[in-house]
């Protein structure tokens, strides 16, 4: 995992720790713990690769309980591509690698993140994810 953009260290913090709850989400369906870390209030939002959107920590929560019973992969690796704050704010845009150890499943998701400091703690505001696809008559995607 890198960090192009340096970030304040208790934001860089709660980044590693929301990565090792969103590895047991989507590798064990252990989806409460990566909820902690979730805004609980009305305007936490999610656009999740299944589709739809979802506002609100109570649609968001039913939302990705209800993925976690959906898929499971063996293992995650977060790659950051950058981050920035500015105050009480920050967002990452990301890629997600997934596996299947027996090799029948792979994905990648590019992610978007924002976050917001609440009572002097991070929490994530929005998630946006969707498949990584290739740009046609391109060989790299950097």
């Amino acid at each position: 995992m890198s960090t192009l953009t340096q970030v304040p260290a208790d934001l860089q913090a709660f980044m590693d720790n929301l990565h090792e709850k969103l590895r047991g989400h989507a590798t064990r369906s252990d989806t409460r713990p990566f909820l902690e870390g979730w805004s609980h209030t009305s305007d936490a939002s999610i656009m999740a690769a299944v589709g739809g959107y979802h506002v609100g920590y109570d649609k968001v929560s039913e939302l990705l309980l209800w993925v976690s019973t959906q898929l499971s992969f063996d293992t995650y690796e977060p790659e950051i591509l950058t981050a920035y704050a500015d105050g009480d704010l920050a967002t990452s845009v990301e890629l997600e690698h997934f596996t299947k150890s027996d090799g029948t499943e792979q994905m990648t998701l590019r992610t978007t993140h924002v976050y917001r400091r609440e009572a002097g703690e991070w929490k994530l505001l929005h998630r946006h994810a969707e498949a990584l696809t290739p740009v046609a008559g391109m060989d790299s995607n950097d």
